[in-house]
């Protein structure tokens, strides 16, 4: 409660999030030329703009619902996350983690059965990123393709509209 207190509003933290999530996409580049150490590379924003795929661990019940009904009860503007994809990497443990060996689908359990990269404090934003970023490199890496493929396997557009709906008839938004 006092590291919250300390912290930004949600209205501007939501905003410095947009914002982060959209300058990467905005700024990414990509090399033009050749291998040749003698020669200076040049780069270029990446055209098209990429895919913003962002992902977490069950988050079509928990923390999706949660951000947009933070977002109505603070009136912020949602438009952006509608360009953006999804994935609940819950969904892609519980179809793939079997036939690799995983037989916990809890974030904590996955990390234990797949990194060798020490402990991540639970329930703590920056540890349960690193912690999903290990869990997903080791089933790409268990399935012998990129972790990007395996997210675009699982990544879905969600209907804001209808969640928005679905949320807003809710009493605990009002």
């Amino acid at each position: 409660a006092q590291e919250i207190m300390q912290g930004p509003c949600f209205s501007t933290a939501y905003q410095r999030f947009c914002d982060y999530v959209e300058n990467i996409a905005d700024m990414a580049v990509v090399e033009d030329g050749s291998s040749d150490d003698d020669e200076p590379r040049t780069c270029h924003l990446r055209d098209p703009r990429p895919l913003v795929i962002l992902a977490g661990h069950n988050t079509t019940a928990f923390d999706f619902p949660f951000l947009l009904s933070e977002c109505l009860r603070h009136g912020c503007n949602i438009g952006v996350m509608e360009r953006w994809v999804y994935v609940d990497t819950l969904d892609m443990v519980r179809a793939i983690g079997p036939v690799i060996g995983l037989s916990c689908f809890k974030l904590q359990c996955l990390v234990a059965e797949t990194s060798t990269r020490g402990e991540f404090p639970a329930h703590r934003a920056l540890s349960d990123c690193q912690a999903l970023r290990a869990v997903v490199y080791h089933m790409s890496e268990s399935l012998g393709f990129p972790a990007i493929r395996l997210l675009r396997m699982f990544s879905y557009y969600p209907d804001i509209h209808a969640s928005v709906v679905n949320i807003s008839s809710l009493s605990i938004v009002s």
